[in-house]
């Protein structure tokens, strides 16, 4: 069943301090760059924004931001959820380019028009080849191909950088749709000018 411990010879080079400490001054620095408001979206290391970022916040040293997309602007997206999105641009030489993410699912194997068809309620089911299940039972892993939906579920809505569960049988007087009114008319006097 079990070895005793004192059989195996221990050889760990890492530090759960260190490593949360690199991955909370991470966020704290991710958190100053999330209220930007030209932010859309934003993840543990990048963010997609609607203008480009400050010069002094790019650049190819670490904790600066890359520019993923060469200089290059996002021509339509889709953004269905925390690493949930597809969006395309055109490239310098005019060619389009496709991308997507889609937590569970190879980055940039679905294609835009699939996540413009996820968005309008379609189920998409793609195969994942190689999952990863473990038994500690067994102590076991075994590698097999599994079916992945994916659909859109807009279950939580981010409102002031804070989650809330939709509410059904709104009315004019709910805080919620108050401040949906307060960020739609923000972003039409945005786009406006």
């Amino acid at each position: 069943m079990f070895q005793d411990d004192s059989t195996f010879k221990r050889n760990v080079k890492a530090n759960v301090a260190i490593a949360a400490a690199i991955t909370s001054y991470a966020r704290i620095h991710m958190n100053r760059i999330k209220q930007l408001p030209t932010v859309i979206y934003s993840d543990t290391d990048s963010a997609i924004t609607t203008q480009p970022l400050p010069d002094h916040l790019v650049g190819k040293e670490l904790g600066m931001f890359k520019d993923e997309l060469n200089g290059c602007l996002i021509q339509e997206i889709y953004i269905l959820g925390i690493k949930q999105y597809g969006f395309w641009y055109l490239d310098k030489q005019g060619n389009r380019i496709e991308k997507s993410v889609w937590a569970g699912y190879t980055r940039d194997s679905i294609s835009f028009e699939e996540i413009k068809e996820i968005y309008n309620g379609k189920k998409i089911v793609k195969v994942v080849d190689n999952r990863f299940f473990r038994s500690l039972e067994g102590l076991t892993i075994t590698i097999k191909p599994v079916k992945l939906t994916l659909q859109f579920k807009p279950q939580k809505v981010l409102i002031n950088n804070e989650y809330l569960a939709p509410t059904v049988g709104l009315d004019n007087n709910d805080p919620i749709l108050k401040r949906l009114d307060l960020i739609i008319n923000k972003l039409k006097e945005d786009i406006t000018g």
